[in-house]
């Protein structure tokens, strides 16, 4: 795996603090999974050497309160993102002068993904890995708004995933790497 992404990790919820697994570690295999995955399809953009990204582990309520004011959404959520980039819009002659290049910021909650992986009958730690790689996918521009943006993501998700050696979210069925 490839060691492009440096990842900014804040913790301002001590649900964090309990949960079974590396948060670190899982991150930082989470975003070298998706880019080694993307650079190997060629959908990893060829300017950007380095890259950066700000992950934030909060709760239900400063999400909602992001979800709102962002979205217009009043409700909590599993994961945000707010990309720094607009991959389709962005010159690319500036994005190579960039180093790091900033790729923007993922907030993940931590009761909501508790809820999830039980309604889903999912670990945490694989349903937490699924959301950073959701998370990081929006911020290189990928959707899932429209009916084929969504079929074109989660192909991705489940692609990343498999070859993590997680289950596919969307069928709980096994994938094959």
């Amino acid at each position: 795996m490839s060691d492009l992404i440096t990842i900014d990790i804040l913790q301002d919820d001590a649900q964090w603090d309990n949960v079974p697994f590396d948060l670190d570690a899982v991150t930082k295999q989470a975003c070298n999974a998706t880019y080694d995955h993307l650079r190997a399809q060629g959908r990893w953009p060829d300017m950007i050497e380095t890259a950066e990204l700000a992950l934030t582990l909060t709760n239900d309520t400063a999400i909602q309160t992001l979800n709102h004011h962002y979205r217009e959404k009043d409700k909590a959520t599993n994961v945000l993102s707010f990309p720094a980039i607009d991959f389709d819009n962005d010159d690319p002659a500036f994005l190579a002068l960039q180093s790091p290049v900033p790729l923007g910021d993922i907030v993940v909650a931590y009761e909501t993904l508790d809820r999830e992986k039980d309604e889903q009958d999912k670990s945490l730690k694989d349903h937490y890995t699924h959301m950073i790689i959701h998370g990081l996918l929006h911020l290189m521009g990928y959707d899932h708004i429209e009916d084929d943006e969504a079929e074109e993501m989660e192909s991705l998700e489940i692609e990343v995933l498999s070859a993590l050696a997680i289950e596919n979210p969307y069928t709980n069925e096994k994938t094959v790497a």
